[in-house]
């Protein structure tokens, strides 16, 4: 069962993902990001949008799959003004946050676009040929292929698609990677949700699509929470002394990083209360053992 105070200190935790010398040494432009959406046509209409306001405004490819929509960038020093500011008169979402060249990778707005500045706060687009149009999307699993598919599963596999269908709230049920009705019940719930049809098997592309949607949803609130406490927590000691804030309200904190080398940093701030795991797509599967630590 998922506990609210938990699951807020989980998502402030990834603010830590980042080793601190590389937090002394961000770049000297950064970006306001705004929206990111699945899918490269929302994207683009959206990124087109934004542009008729904002001449700066720039879309680029994020780690996880999704496509950010950015205005900038900016002078760092400037940023969080400009983020406050735009954010005061309602013009970008509540939830926008500041962001750095290195989160992104290819540029796909301005449609003709070049990669991430650093050093200019212009956006530069130069004269390049009409891409090629995307091929044309393979017809999905049915129902018994899709069956097959998921015969073969590995069990860590089948415990990240309970993983994810709990987080969003379609699964209550053990994290045990047998699929009942309970798990059944919440495929096609989920499967509602997202405008398919219900029918209780998902699909190799409905997996993979499942699982990808919640591991940007980590990345996603790991850069938010880095976009408001950038500058303000950026050293060990600071660190240290958010979390002891944070203890004083009720939070528990437990801290998850992918940085090989953080046990002789995150130990110094979080104690026994942190993390590590080899790369980001492990966090599905670890993270029962993150809320265990976080719920004892």
């Amino acid at each position: 069962m998922f506990r609210p105070v938990a699951l807020l200190a989980l998502l402030l935790s990834t603010l830590f993902l980042i080793h601190p010398t590389a937090a002394r040494a961000q770049d000297d432009t950064v970006w306001l990001q705004v929206e990111a959406h699945p899918n490269l046509a929302t994207a683009t209409d959206r990124a087109r949008a934004y542009a008729s306001l904002f001449p700066e405004t720039a879309g680029f490819r994020l780690r996880s799959g999704w496509y950010g929509i950015a205005l900038g960038p900016y002078p760092a020093d400037e940023a969080s003004l400009r983020l406050d500011a735009l954010k005061r008169e309602g013009q970008i979402p509540s939830d926008s946050f500041i962001a750095y060249a290195r989160d992104y990778r290819e540029q796909y707005w301005p449609e003709a676009g070049v990669a991430p500045a650093t050093g200019t706060p212009e956006v530069v687009a130069t004269a390049e040929p009409e891409p090629a149009p995307e091929p044309a999307e393979a017809p999905d699993e049915t129902r018994a292929e899709a069956r097959d598919s998921e015969a073969i599963l590995l069990p860590e596999d089948r415990k990240d698609l309970q993983t994810a269908l709990q987080w969003f709230g379609f699964y209550a049920g053990g994290i045990d990677g047998a699929y009942g009705p309970g798990t059944r019940k919440s495929m096609a719930a989920w499967q509602e949700a997202m405008g398919l049809e219900p029918t209780g098997i998902l699909t190799a592309r409905q997996r993979a699509t499942l699982v990808a949607i919640l591991t940007n949803s980590l990345l996603t609130i790991g850069q938010v929470v880095i976009g408001l406490f950038a500058g303000a927590f950026s050293l060990v000691a600071d660190a240290a002394h958010a979390v002891r804030t944070l203890a004083g309200q009720g939070l528990p904190v437990h801290a998850v990083s992918v940085d090989q080398q953080a046990d002789h940093y995150l130990r110094r701030i979080f104690g026994k209360r942190c993390s590590v795991v080899d790369r980001v797509e492990q966090l599905p599967r670890r993270l029962p053992e993150v809320f265990a630590a976080l719920t004892r």
